[in-house]
């Protein structure tokens, strides 16, 4: 066996437990198993139960200590075509404590286009999606994107959020509006995947959770982002970024629940901050968290590591 085809074998051995795998799909089902979902993982569990500060259950997020059923998924769909284009569409999917009626805003913080390449560090967002669901309105379910408002330089906590609107994206008054978004009961070894130990539908113990999921079409998404921002790149498949999600009961402000923290504690550091609640930085299309320069580094020195040993034993 040659060595660096024995170099190659050694690293797929170290790393292959972590390495991430993708899914192309042909079409998106916003209501089925979470196993086509990426749990996001945050520096704490994804949510913690009955912790929403305006007491109302249908924006309370939870999801369990294990990460196992999770508060916050992501999911990434390649369009009919089956490739990176202008119809691919990025979903999100919200646990909670009960049917919506509450606002879920879901923030962005993508890489800037500088040359930098810097994501999270700055720890300010850049945009937000939100949707009101479940309303016994049509006209009332809405799913839009929204700017930083008055002080766009200081949302980088959850106490200083801000935004405005800036586009409706649809409206439940849209023949189309079922195929952008699903609110239904979490069902065990249907749209909850895990029917493992402490498996459940009812994670808080006061009624059957609902999964909230939704998607935005890519060109869309990258319109408004770039209006937003007044950046000129543009979001991708392999784009990283942190996301962050809260609700509300109304769409003035993050007030009810954020994912990864217990009610208000940490609500005033920032994104970044080891004791705050950023989530973990992914590619669009990632299943696993993107990983640190440190991680990196180690990869880098396991291979030179590896040459070295092989080139003495030759």
């Amino acid at each position: 066996m040659k060595p660096l085809y024995r170099v190659f074998l050694l690293l797929c051995t170290f790393f292959g437990a972590s390495a991430p795998a993708y899914a192309i799909l042909t079409a998106l089902e916003l209501n089925d198993s979470t196993d086509n979902w990426t749990a996001i993982q945050y520096l704490n569990q994804s949510d913690f139960f009955n912790d929403e500060q305006a007491q109302k259950d249908g924006g309370d997020i939870v999801g369990d200590a294990d990460n196992n059923q999770s508060g916050i998924y992501k999911r990434y769909d390649y369009g009919a075509d089956g490739i990176a284009s202008a119809d691919d569409a990025m979903a999100f999917r919200v646990r909670l404590a009960n049917d919506s009626s509450s606002y879920i805003f879901v923030g962005f913080d993508v890489e800037t286009d500088d040359g930098s390449g810097l994501v999270g560090p700055d720890g300010v967002l850049d945009f937000y999606i939100s949707i009101n669901f479940g309303q016994s309105q049509p006209k009332q379910n809405t799913l839009a994107f929204l700017d930083l408002g008055k002080k766009p330089a200081a949302n980088n906590s959850p106490s200083t959020t801000s935004f405005g609107l800036y586009s409706t994206f649809r409206t439940g008054a849209d023949n189309d509006a079922s195929t952008y978004a699903n609110l239904s009961e979490v069902v065990l070894g249907g749209n909850e995947g895990y029917t493992g130990t402490g498996a459940t539908a009812d994670l808080n113990g006061d009624g059957v959770d609902y999964f909230l999921s939704f998607q935005v079409d890519m060109l869309s998404l990258n319109t408004a982002y770039q209006g937003i921002t007044g950046n000129s790149n543009t979001i991708t498949a392999t784009s990283e970024m942190m996301m962050v999600v809260g609700s509300s009961t109304n769409a003035n402000g993050i007030k009810q629940d954020w994912a990864g923290i217990d009610g208000a504690t940490g609500a005033t550091l920032p994104w970044t901050d080891s004791g705050g609640i950023g989530g973990q930085i992914y590619t669009a299309e990632g299943t696993s968290p993107v990983p640190e320069p440190s991680s990196y580094a180690l990869i880098f020195g396991v291979f030179v590591g590896s040459l070295v040993f092989f080139r003495r034993r030759r």
